[in-house]
């Protein structure tokens, strides 16, 4: 059960924190302002990486949230679709483990890059039969 007070001072907190809907929009668009700032530096970032290390892993450039649950599914290495092991292990219905050790024997094609698996995304990724 709520108090009087209780009431009462959830009422004087709502009020305070409405009082400046104008502050709102300025926070709003701060956070806007930082957004593309840090989209400017993303790209800048991806230019360096461009120039430094022709060969590395490629992600899109963010364009917006879609973007970003895409980023796994577009990544390239070596000019070749690459995806992670846990996305290699859902499609495969294997468990992630069993994805890794497959990588390890060499049953699916795929690179450790900065101890990170990189499974090729253009093979089957069949199960092995006992």
């Amino acid at each position: 059960m709520i108090t009087k007070q209780i009431g009462e001072a959830m009422l004087a907190q709502v009020e305070r924190v409405n009082d400046s809907p104008d502050r709102l929009r300025e926070v709003i668009a701060e956070q806007a302002d930082q957004i593309e700032r840090l989209k400017a530096a993303l790209a800048a970032a991806h230019d360096i990486l461009d120039q430094v290390a022709p060969d590395a892993i490629r992600r899109p450039k963010a364009a917006g949230p879609s973007s970003l649950s895409n980023s796994l599914e577009a990544t390239t290495h070596n000019g070749k679709p690459v995806i992670s092991v846990a996305e290699s292990a859902r499609r495969a219905r294997v468990n992630y483990f069993t994805a890794v050790r497959y990588l390890q024997s060499g049953w699916w094609r795929g690179e450790l890059v900065s101890n990170r698996w990189m499974v090729y995304a253009d093979q089957p990724l069949t199960k092995k039969r006992r």
